[in-house]
């Protein structure tokens, strides 16, 4: 170690970026001049976290094989106190992170205390309650959240419309894909967003209500459903949401896999038009506003 700390400061700068964060975690603990440099802001702006390798058996899930000679699919989970170590000194540095295998209270400890992060990307997971989503600091400033999941997992969220309202009101989001397992009734989140409004005639009018005071800045919003979704359910979340012009519904995905590429493909085919209309293909449906 004094080896390394006896290297010019180019020299270590360029050694230390080649190091992951779990590695950079340790070696600032080694010495001052080690520590200044692994807890340079632009080591811990953009992360990707994955579970520390040694694991106890509590920590990672796996479903029985049918086979004695097939491996069962393992998925490791992050455990609260290795995340708290790893980056909770530079936790105000933290612009966006990807994750593999998070647990409800890893999502909440996130959404709680890195108050700069912009961008959340979940990319595994065994269940996920609504838990993890319903505690958010008031000052977050999280515009793009995407839910992702991983091959051969359930990737089952149980987010109801109720906490998504909630999400989308305490936070300033700008994109949400939820590319998971999950069943948001449409008409009980666009109740959820319209509920603080004035009393119309008719509910269907309260749910078309225009909306321009809204603290709502959604703009593009890609979400697998069960089929439960009509163009009216959409055109009444456009009202509701003023800054929103791109819903992208993938009703397959529900029921397992979600394609981010296929719908990054769709999304890029559709995003030069000027008029709202609806794109079809298999069971995918994109809608733009119109302008």
């Amino acid at each position: 170690m004094d080896r390394l700390t006896s290297l010019p400061s180019e020299t270590l700068w360029q050694v230390l970026s080649y190091l992951t964060v779990h590695d950079l975690s340790c070696i600032r603990l080694a010495s001052r001049k080690l520590s200044l440099f692994a807890d340079h802001p632009s080591h811990w702006r953009h992360l990707d976290l994955t579970p520390p390798v040694q694991q106890s058996t509590e920590t990672s899930l796996s479903r029985p094989s049918s086979s004695p000679s097939s491996k069962p699919p393992c998925l490791k989970l992050w455990n609260l106190k290795d995340l708290q170590r790893l980056i909770g000194p530079h936790r105000n540095m933290i612009k966006s992170i990807r994750i593999w295998g998070v647990r409800d209270n890893i999502v909440r400890y996130i959404l709680l205390h890195c108050l700069n992060l912009t961008e959340l990307t979940l990319c595994g997971w065994a269940t996920l309650s609504d838990h993890a989503f319903k505690h958010i600091h008031p000052e977050t400033k999280l515009n793009r959240l995407r839910l992702v999941g991983a091959q051969d997992q359930p990737n089952y969220t149980a987010m109801d419309a109720t906490t998504l309202a909630y999400l989308l009101m305490q936070c300033p989001l700008k994109e949400l894909s939820l590319g998971c397992q999950v069943h948001i009734h449409a008409q009980t989140l666009l109740l959820e967003l319209n509920r603080k409004r004035p009393a119309a005639s008719s509910t269907i009018d309260k749910i078309r209500h225009s909306s321009k005071g809204s603290s709502l800045h959604l703009e593009r919003l890609t979400l697998s459903t069960r089929r439960t979704w009509s163009s009216e359910h959409v055109v009444a979340l456009f009202d509701a949401c003023p800054s929103l012009h791109h819903v992208c519904l993938f009703p397959a995905a529900a029921a397992g896999g979600f394609d981010l590429t296929q719908a990054k493909k769709m999304n890029d085919t559709t995003d030069n038009q000027q008029d709202q209309q609806h794109y079809v293909e298999g069971t995918h449906m994109t809608i733009h506003r119109s302008t």
